[in-house]
């Protein structure tokens, strides 16, 4: 039984209770390839932790909202992207086709992991909500 000081279990629904089938990471690197970028074995998880400190850090989202605003933020945030893998070229170009690319191809397909349900239901069992 939870102590009487906590209750509650918080979930961040993106990558915990849900999983994309094809990650947006994943078909970003298609995209790049497509252009023709090449890249280190590390730079998936480079950009991840990019990714990460990126969308945890609200005065970097508004700042990019306010310079750019909302019609150009995914070119400015893919050409973040480009950068942070090493990507060289004409970035604002390819981090506009990559975003092009994204409207007309990808729909996210998440998933409910199987341990999920089961996960929960002991969580209320034993108190949680």
């Amino acid at each position: 039984m939870p102590s009487t000081e906590s209750r509650a279990i918080f979930f961040d629904l993106d990558g915990t209770l849900l999983v994309n089938r094809v990650s947006p990471v994943t078909r970003f690197f298609d995209f790049c390839a497509r252009l023709g970028h090449t890249f280190d074995e590390a730079a998936p998880r480079r950009l991840e932790r990019w990714q990460h400190e990126y969308w945890s850090r609200r005065d970097w989202i508004t700042a990019d909202l306010e310079q750019h605003g909302e019609a150009h933020f995914w070119r400015r945030y893919n050409e973040r992207q480009l950068t942070t893998v090493g990507a060289t070229g004409p970035l604002a170009d390819h981090a506009a086709q990559i975003d092009a690319w994204f409207r007309a191809e990808f729909t996210p397909d998440a998933l409910v992991p199987p341990d999920v349900r089961d996960t929960l239901l002991h969580l209320r069992q034993h108190g949680w909500v």
